[in-house]
């Protein structure tokens, strides 16, 4: 049982492929997954994983429909340095049971059992500011009751101005697509997101959250402070969304209500 994560992107994620890591989670714990992982690194950086998985019955990541029972899933990813920075290809195939028909409450299956593949190509370079952007394609023959094509996208820039003690700002923008076709624009959602994160002192973060969906016209917003000691670490967070749906992406950030407040103490020992 493992957390296997990769890709340079942080509120948006095209390769969230076996996790749901929260971006407002100070401890960035998520669900694992069972499998073997081998990686093994060269001496120019480069770096080369494979994988097998079996065993997880549950969705993860982006995933809508789960694995096959008793069927073993399979990936890589190559990652190699280029200028001042580096690109990562990445592949992953796996069972699913094919969606036969979608009605207004569930899906039914048809017991087919059909390949999903997903390929996906990242890179993150440093300009001045940091420059990174994610895509990735998922791919499935459902037939018409289900989409066959998922295509992500993700760009993102960030820079730390000096200003006192250094304000670091990250925008992200999203943009996910399901159909018959890749990038299909006929069923487009997209998402930007910015966040602020500015150093009090040695022991205090601040940090605050901006993110808008252009198709629902939705907003989320959310703050957070945290103070860390020795041992210790408190971290007060609110947010405050203009719905009382999710904010339409899924379960890493889709899981907010319209408002709250929440305060964690976190024992290191």
């Amino acid at each position: 049982l493992q957390k296997i994560t990769f890709g340079p992107a942080r509120l948006f994620r095209p390769l969230m492929w076996f996790d749901r890591l929260d971006p407002r989670d100070p401890l960035q714990l998520t669900e694992g997954v069972y499998g073997l992982r081998l990686r093994y690194d060269f001496q120019n950086n480069a770096n080369i994983w494979l994988w097998g998985l079996y065993g997880n019955k549950d969705t993860k990541g982006w995933e809508g429909i789960p694995t096959k029972t008793g069927t073993p899933e399979f990936g890589g990813r190559l990652q190699h340095p280029l200028g001042n920075g580096e690109m990562a290809f990445t592949a992953h195939r796996r069972m699913v049971n094919q969606v036969g028909h979608l009605d207004s409450s569930d899906r039914i299956m048809t017991g087919k059992s059909i390949p999903e593949n997903r390929i996906a190509l990242d890179g993150m370079w440093d300009i001045g500011p940091g420059i990174w952007f994610e895509t990735a394609l998922i791919h499935a023959s459902h037939g018409q009751s289900y989409p066959n094509w998922l295509s992500f996208l993700t760009v993102g820039m960030d820079y730390t101005f000096e200003i006192g003690s250094g304000l670091t700002i990250m925008g992200e923008h999203f943009s996910l697509t399901a159909g018959d076709a890749p990038y299909n624009p006929d069923t487009k959602t997209e998402i930007s997101g910015i966040i602020f994160s500015y150093p009090l002192g040695i022991m205090d973060q601040l940090a605050l959250f901006y993110i808008y969906n252009w198709d629902s016209k939705q907003s989320y917003q959310y703050i957070s402070w945290q103070r860390t000691y020795d041992v210790l670490t408190f971290h007060i967070s609110g947010f405050l969304s203009s719905r009382k749906q999710s904010i339409g992406i899924n379960e890493s950030l889709g899981s907010t209500g319209t408002s709250g407040i929440q305060l964690i103490i976190i024992f290191n020992h």
